[in-house]
This record gives structure tokens, sequence and C-alpha cells, in this order.
């Protein structure tokens, strides 16, 4: 086996939960192991597996991780796509992690909640909706572990990064900081556009690629690249260990799930980065609250005007 055996101790905890009741739900923070503990769950549960994920991006970090750090083989297990989960429904499974589960309760999603598995294991950091739905976040899945993320800041198996909110008058200016910013840090940095044409338009400017729904080999081309701009095909799950800077450059309105993924892409690194976050005026008078994802958790913001 390739996957190491020990368990750390909150993982041994969440472990013996899940053999008691055979369905719990996973709110670690990004980095603290969500994913290592279901391929340790793979590896151990016999029979046809199935994992569910969200986007094509994490799909293929699914399907790279299970081959490097598990003997599992292709007949044993299978990744797809929420939005393709559909065709899962006619067969049985032993075992069913739903990752990022809180995507779950979409009324297009629902309905594999009552898929036929024997255990199951949601995993998500931002258990959160807009909808009202939270509720079934947990209703869904099974018993709640690792809500508070107290105990991984106090014991130092997360970071918190340098956390800063750039209000600016106006986009023209917004793109102003943005050069500025890729002036000072010439390290590995994510710049998260929602926006695919205020993507493009940063791409073209600074001779970076842009990933997003149209581009294949998403994670070869961000791991490659000093500097890439992502859009929300990048929000969920990705593990780029050397990154040092975000910036969130357009976003998902005021999405307090959106903002703690993109800053749980600097909790998966190995170094203390730093996050900026760029709004308008108009925009942080709006959808400020998105803020409040992080601020629940435990991490301080320093807003700056321009």
């Amino acid at each position: 086996m390739c996957i190491r055996d020990r368990l750390r101790d909150y993982q041994l905890e969440a472990w013996n939960k899940f053999l008691k009741l055979g369905c719990i739900g996973v709110y670690w923070p990004p980095g603290a192991g969500k994913m290592f503990f279901s391929l340790y769950a793979l590896t151990r549960i016999k029979g046809r597996k199935l994992v569910v994920v969200p986007t094509v991006t994490l799909k293929e970090e699914w399907e790279r991780k299970i081959k490097q750090l598990t003997p599992l083989r292709p007949d044993e297990y299978e990744v797809i796509c929420y939005a393709s989960a559909h065709k899962a429904l006619r067969k049985e499974w032993t075992l069913t992690i739903f990752d990022e589960h809180q995507h779950l309760p979409a009324n297009s999603y629902v309905k594999l909640a009552s898929i036929k598995t024997k255990y199951r294991i949601g995993t998500t950091a931002t258990p959160w909706r807009e909808d009202g739905r939270i509720e079934l976040i947990f209703a869904l899945t099974g018993f709640p572990v690792g809500l508070s993320w107290k105990q991984f800041l106090e014991r130092g198996i997360i970071t918190k990064p340098v956390i800063e909110v750039i209000i600016v008058k106006n986009l023209t200016e917004k793109f102003e900081v943005l050069d500025e910013l890729l002036q000072l840090h010439h390290d590995k940095t994510i710049i998260f556009c929602d926006s695919i044409k205020l993507g493009k338009r940063i791409s073209r400017k600074h001779g970076v690629p842009f990933v997003y729904g149209a581009t294949s080999k998403r994670l070869e081309i961000i791991e490659k690249s000093p500097v890439a701009v992502v859009s929300r095909v990048g929000d969920e799950g990705i593990d780029i260990t050397n990154l040092k800077t975000v910036i969130e450059f357009d976003f998902l309105y005021g999405s307090r799930r959106q903002e703690a993924q993109r800053l749980g892409r600097l909790l998966h690194s190995r170094f203390k980065g730093r996050h900026f976050i760029l709004m308008t005026e108009e925009e942080f008078t709006k959808y400020k609250k998105r803020l409040y994802g992080i601020y629940e958790k435990g991490f301080q913001i320093k807003i700056k005007r321009r």
C-alpha cells in the first residue's frame, strides 16, 4: 500500500465514528487531510467504491491521487462529477464519497442522496449554501465531524495566511492594483477571476494561462505555470503545495463558501501565504458578507482603501 497506514489522532477518531455509524460528514479545514482520510477509507472497504466531485478539475485530482497513493485497481472504483452522477443511481456501491458535499442539496443533485450504497462519507470545509438548505448538507451525509477549526489552528496543523481586502474606486483601478501586486510578488500565484471576459483580458495582458471551463489538463497547467488565472473551476479541492499568493479579482457575489474555499487553496500550501481580495466600493458594500466565511473560522482580515 502506498498510502500511509497511520492516521492522526483526529482522523482516527473520525474513522472509529465511521466504523460505528457507517455514514459521516467530515468538515476539517483545507489541508487537514480530508482527501487522505477518504483515500484511507477507499483502501479499507471492500467492493465497488464511488467518488462524486463537483468539477472536472477535482475529478483529475482524485484520479491522480488514487493512482499515486493507493493500490486500487481501475475496476474497484469510479470517479464522476455531480452533473453526470445520475448514471451511478442504477448501480450498487459499498462506499460512496461525496466530495464538496455542500453541492448535494441542489435540486439537480439531491436525488443522489438515495444512491444504493452501504457506507457513505461527505467531505467539505465549507458547509454553507446561499439558498437556505444548510441543514440538508448535514442531513444527507451523516454524523458531523470537525466543524470547529480551532484545534487545527492552535496545533499548527493549518496556518493563518495574511489576508488583505483592497478596496478601489472602479474596475480600472482594480486592474492597476493587480499590476502592482504582480510586480511585487514573483512567486507561485493564482489569480481567481469568475468572469471569462475579464479572465481572458488578464491572461492576454500578462502573458499567463487562463484556466476555465473549456480548458483541458487544468491541474497540469496550474501546477506548471508560475502565475495562472483561474475561474471558479479551481475554487475547490485543488492541492498546490508551493502556492504563495492568491489574488481574487472577480468573484461570485456574496458567497461565503467561495471565499473560504479560495482561502483554502493557501491552507494546502507548505508556505504561509498571502491572500488579496480586490473589491470596488460598490462590491464591498453589496458583497462584504462573503468575508464572514473567513471571520467565522477565526481568521483576521485587514481592510485597506486605495
